[in-house]
This record gives C-alpha cells, structure tokens and sequence, in this order.
C-alpha cells in the first residue's frame, strides 16, 4: 500500500524480520535524505527498505535510485488514494503547523512515535507512545504497517496525549478492520484522540495506573472569518463521529457522552471499566505519561506531575533566580554554571550561594536556603542544599 507523503523503495520481504527501527537521513545524494528503515532478526539489523520524502524527492528521481539499488520501487500516494478527501484539510498549512508545534512545545520536526516490539506473547506488539499525526508524523506509516501483517494478532501499546484526529481516526479504522486479533493496552495515558485508538480493539485493556480522557475537538490555527469559519464547520462534524464511537464503544448514551466531552472528561482505569470502556485492568504500574499535560484544563492532580520537563537555557535560569528574588550577580553566575555542564564538585555554586547570603542586607538564610534548594532542581540535585 502506497504511503501518503513518502516514496519507497523495498529492499527486502518485511515478513522475514522479528520488529523495525528507522533512522531518518540515514544517506543522502545530492543533499538529498533518504531514510533507512532496518529489519531485524535474531539481533541482527539489516537495509529492509528505504524511504524518500515526496516534497525533496521527485517520483523520477527516487525511482531512479531505487533502481541503482536494485529495490521495488513504490510511489507516494495522493491523498484522495487514501479517502482523506472526505473533508477538506486546508489547516494543514505552515503557519498552522508552527502554531500546532508551539501549542505542544516541541519542535516542529519528526517525532518516532511508533515502533514495533519482540514479543514471545503475540505476533506483533506495536508501541503507540507520543503525539500521532500531523505535523509532527505521518500516522500512515501505523496503518500501512497493520496492512502488511494484515491476519496476525495485535498487541497495541498506548501512551500519547492525542494529536490530529483524521490520522488517529485512520489508526482506530485500521485496527477495527485487522484481520487478525486486536488488543489495545492504556500502558499510562491515552487522551483525545489516542482514546478513540484505544477502543479500536476486540479486547481492550489498561494499566491500573492508566487514564483516558475524551472532551471536544478543538485545533489551533491562523487565518481569517473564512478560515475560521471552515474549521468550526469540520469541528462539528468531528466531534458527531466521536460522539458516535464512544456511545458505539461503552455503555453510556450519546447525550451524557457529549456533556462529558464538553466539560473535558478524565477516567481512572476502574472508571472506563465501569462505563465499558475497556474488558480488562491490569494489575501493577504501566509506564509514566511524560508529558506536558498543561494544554489540558482539568488533569487530574498527581497525574500532571507525570510530565517530562526540559533544560532551562542560560536565559530562562537567570530569569527564574531573579524572580525568586536573587540578585542580577548571583543570577548570571548561577545561570552561567548551571547550564555550562560542570560536574566537578559543588564548591563554585555553594560559594556563590555563601558569598551572597553574607550581605545581610541582600539576604537572609531562608533566601539563601531556596535559592540553593532552586539550584539543586535546576542541576538535577547536584548543588547542595
């Protein structure tokens, strides 16, 4: 099956290898990326197929080297071949690709959000464990992979905060069509769009620790009313197909679904056992979510300190010492040694702590006490507190 926004070039059967991994810009020519994807077998990896992005990468040009390479060539496809024509999908320009990244606060740049696991249980065993979709991933990668191992029995993996919804809309289709048998797994976290997924299986289950929650489509954009417009249009209309599905899925009717997707629902493993949301909860502790859940309103307490924080650059540590009330020297100071990634003993942030706290009138002890607690938070408990 042709994928959307890559031409492929096959190099070898995929049934012959035990799970894949991907290396993105593994060669180039000509400046050029080409991606390798590796089979694996018996711990061994190998060149199974290579992949050449549509928007560098001419249909000519890839065919071309795929030939030099003695692979099977296969071109992308446009998106009416894969039934994305249904509605029209002009928000996904540029501009709101930038504005969707800056929403999540992560790059703009491709996240590996999927990959597929050994497994003595099950045939195949896939991890779904990050954002899915546009503009970060092509969820098609998911779908033409289900494809191709299209009578084995499944094991889905989840643990994502969501993502766009025709493509976790192309994912749940997928699995609800897989010849073979489908079990989805809540491992932590399946939110938005990643719990329409998680209902995709014949038999569902989840971590005792796992959430789901559901609430009403929403996007980010730019543009003007006609844009606007369009996109509220496309809103209702998704958000009818959720209302659909989670009724379809669980025991509850359309009218408490849809209150509940409106005031941003989440639910405890008990809870979507409860309501028929899944068959079965798995005892112990799946994975943690690590993510930033701050794009949610109503994340429940003590789940939100699940996600994954990031180093302060140089800048963003002096500001947050000059808001606990440092000085403008000991801010730089600490800023500057703090991101520079000096390991050797903590004598250079303990002296400057001691140093300031000396000027009565600048500090007192509890100041000088915080701020050496903030160091510590900031250096991954290196500065003594």
């Amino acid at each position: 099956m042709p994928m959307l926004n890559e031409h492929s070039c096959r190099l070898s059967d995929p049934q012959k290898y035990d799970s894949f991994t991907r290396k993105n810009c593994a060669e180039k020519d000509e400046d050029r990326c080409i991606d390798h994807i590796y089979g694996i077998k018996d711990g061994k990896s190998e060149i199974q197929a290579l992949r050449y992005n549509k928007k560098i990468w001419t249909e000519s040009s890839a065919r071309s080297h795929c030939d030099s390479r003695d692979g099977t060539f296969e071109a992308a496809s446009k998106e009416s071949d894969q039934g994305r024509n249904q509605m029209k999908l002009s928000y996904r320009n540029e501009k709101n690709a930038h504005t969707v990244a800056s929403y999540w606060k992560r790059p703009l740049a491709k996240i590996e959000y999927w990959k597929v696991e050994n497994s003595t249980e099950i045939d195949e065993e896939i991890l779904l464990y990050d954002i899915i979709g546009w503009p970060f991933n092509d969820a098609f990668e998911v779908v033409n992979y289900l494809r191709s191992v299209k009578n084995k029995d499944i094991r889905l993996k989840i643990n994502t905060p969501g993502g766009d919804f025709f493509d976790g809309l192309a994912i749940y289709a997928a699995l609800i069509e897989h010849g073979g048998n489908v079990t989805t797994q809540i491992d932590s976290l399946a939110a938005s769009i990643g719990s329409v997924i998680a209902l995709g299986g014949k038999e569902r289950q989840a971590y005792k620790s796992a959430m789901m929650m559901i609430h009403d489509p929403w996007t980010i954009a730019a543009g003007n009313q006609y844009d606007f417009r369009e996109l509220a249009d496309v809103l209702k209309k998704i958000s009818g197909n959720l209302i659909d599905i989670y009724a379809d899925k669980s025991n509850i009717g359309k009218r408490d679904i849809k209150t509940m997707m409106k005031d941003e629902t989440w639910f405890t493993a008990e809870e979507m056992k409860e309501n028929g949301f899944i068959d079965t909860i798995i005892e112990g502790n799946g994975v943690k979510a690590k993510f930033d859940l701050s794009v949610f309103a109503k994340v429940p307490e003590g789940f939100e300190g699940q996600k994954e924080g990031r180093e302060l650059t140089v800048r963003e540590t002096e500001r947050a010492l000059r808001n606990a009330g440092a000085s403008r020297t000991f801010a730089k100071t600490v800023a500057s040694v703090g991101c520079s990634g000096v390991k050797g003993d903590d004598q250079t942030l303990t002296s400057v702590v001691e140093e300031e706290a000396k000027d009565a009138n600048q500090w007192d002890t509890e100041i000088a006490d915080n701020l050496k607690t903030i160091i510590s938070n900031i250096r991954g408990g290196y500065a003594n507190a």
